[in-house]
């Protein structure tokens, strides 16, 4: 098709409708081309997702991986194909230029994604998406055996690609930079320095003083390993997603190695923890985080569906969510007040002896943990970190696949004082990197920073500790709604943080409330 003519540049600047067509029927005919577009990618990520979902979390065949990955493999390049189609191309450039308009917002956020995806060679694309739908699931098994020496040629692999295609792609100063910015648009490894820089400085000390403290009067909280059948688990958390809010209409949850969502559309979102009887808490707050993730996904305004559009901002603020249901809202005591009786019911007798208060106790100490989706508030953020310094020194060809074990085991001593046994527990713990997700580290804790800023705001809107006490959860999701579930991709993170709260983003909202809890936690 031919692209659209105006009297006025069209290569500066955003236009209005009457200045970009020549007529109302002729953006009616493009805007039906556009979507007949957005309608084919969104069938090709579809049928991925599913792929992926069945491989992951149904059970298939270990036997059929390999036919599998090949039918993903085909799809993606058809999705390439599709993506980079010059008459695709015509369209978004042409809506582009549209201000004020759904379809110039679409074709903005798909020209960027094109943009992108295009400097990457087909096959070599193809080849590497056909790659990670198998490496995801071989994972799996390199974990339970902790046989880092088996599945380091697949990182091997992967880390080498990712460097190849920050080369395509480009970046303004870091290699690392051409990934962190698929995933948090804007966020740079300056900005990303300068914000660990920040929480070290101040989470190293307290650290430090509670260990102190701890070491002084040593507190054991055995009941939380007191064996709870798995069942009794599924139960509990089925009533969590219903008392936060979570569609169990247009969702569900299912187990998997490692918890995850996957949102096939806004009116199926699924979700993943994993049940250990054993460490019952470990699957409560897993269900809490992918339930934020959920409710995210499906609070999406419906005109953005099939859009593009219908996801979070990035991943970060997808992050802001779950951490803060997980959090803010899951470790508090007005939360537990009257759900903590439901648990003791559920799970009796393995509670029926301990207390609301030192459960609450409990859940909110600081231990050094080898785990990062086990690990406390104030801890977090330096597994983190210890991920995000290994993606960088690879990045900057400072660090081996071949030394990430060692290195791991270092950053873990120099950070939490805590070492890993073995490889599962450490180096191979996480699905991430086997899925190719390089530089979604960093999204963990700049959430956790956007959330507590998020928080500070709403509560001056919403009675949250009322809602928490009453279990409900109406006006929390009405006003995370109103503010970052509706808009979908429409804002970038830093302009959603701000519309949303007035103010540019600024971490010490995050590190205030740390110190804040910490403090009165231990009495320093």
């Amino acid at each position: 098709m031919d692209r659209p003519e105006s009297s006025s540049d069209h290569r500066t600047g955003s236009l209005t409708s009457q200045e970009l067509w020549h007529s109302t029927e002729e953006r009616r005919t493009c805007q039906e081309k556009l979507y007949e577009f957005l309608e084919i990618l969104s069938a090709y990520r579809l049928a991925m997702n599913t792929i992926n979902w069945d491989q992951t979390v149904s059970g298939a065949p270990i036997a059929g991986v390999g036919f599998r990955s090949k039918g993903y493999g085909v799809l993606t390049r058809e999705h390439y194909r599709f993506l980079v189609d010059p008459e695709f191309r015509v369209l978004l450039e042409a809506f582009s230029r549209e201000a004020g308009t759904l379809e110039g917002d679409i074709a903005r956020e798909w020209l960027i994604e094109l943009k992108r995806i295009e400097k990457i060679p087909k096959d070599d694309y193809t080849e590497f998406m056909t790659f990670l739908s198998k490496s995801e699931v071989e994972w799996e098994e390199a974990k339970r055996a902790s046989d880092f020496e088996g599945f380091k040629s697949h990182y091997r692999i992967i880390f080498d690609t990712a460097r190849r295609f920050s080369e395509y792609i480009g970046y303004d100063q870091h290699p690392y930079d051409a990934w962190i910015e698929m995933f948090e648009p804007g966020m740079t490894v300056k900005k990303l320095d300068r914000f660990f820089g920040e929480l070290r400085a101040e989470i190293v000390p307290l650290l430090s003083g509670i260990r102190e403290k701890i070491s002084e009067n040593p507190q054991h909280y055995d009941f939380l390993s007191r064996a709870i059948p798995k069942e009794k688990q599924e139960a509990f958390s089925r009533r969590l997603l219903e008392v936060i809010g979570f569609d169990l209409n247009r969702g569900f949850l299912k187990e998997s190695e490692h918890p995850f969502t996957n949102a096939m559309s806004i009116d199926d979102v699924r979700m993943t923890t994993h049940y250990y009887e054993q460490e019952f808490i470990s699957s409560i707050f897993s269900v809490l985080h992918e339930g934020g993730h959920g409710i995210y996904e499906q609070n999406f305004d419906r005109i953005l569906a099939n859009t593009g559009l219908d996801g979070g901002a990035s991943s970060a603020v997808h992050e802001s969510q779950s951490r803060m249901f997980e959090n803010a809202f899951g470790r508090s005591k007005a939360f537990w007040r009257k759900l903590y009786d439901e648990m003791q019911a559920e799970f009796s007798p393995a509670l029926d002896d301990i207390p609301l208060d030192t459960f609450i106790e409990a859940i909110n100490r600081v231990e050094a943990t080898l785990i990062r989706i086990e690990a406390d508030e104030l801890t977090y953020s330096l597994h983190i970190m210890v991920r995000y310094e290994l993606e960088k020194a690879i990045f900057e060809g400072a660090l081996e696949v071949e030394d990430l074990p060692e290195a791991w085991n270092r950053l873990m001593r120099d950070y939490l004082g805590v070492e890993p046994a073995h490889h599962g527990e450490g180096v191979l713990q996480d699905v991430h990197w086997a899925a190719g997700l390089i530089g979604y580290f960093p999204s963990y804790a700049l959430g956790n920073a956007y959330a507590s800023q998020l928080l500070h705001f709403m509560k001056q809107e919403v009675d949250v500790e009322r809602a928490l006490r009453s279990l409900d959860f109406g006006d929390i999701l009405e006003w995370l709604t109103l503010h970052v579930h509706s808009h979908g991709k429409r804002l970038k993170p830093e302009q959603l943080i701000e519309a949303a709260t007035g103010k540019p983003f600024d971490p010490s909202y995050y590190i205030q409330d740390l110190k804040a809890k910490y403090k009165e936690r231990y009495g320093i």
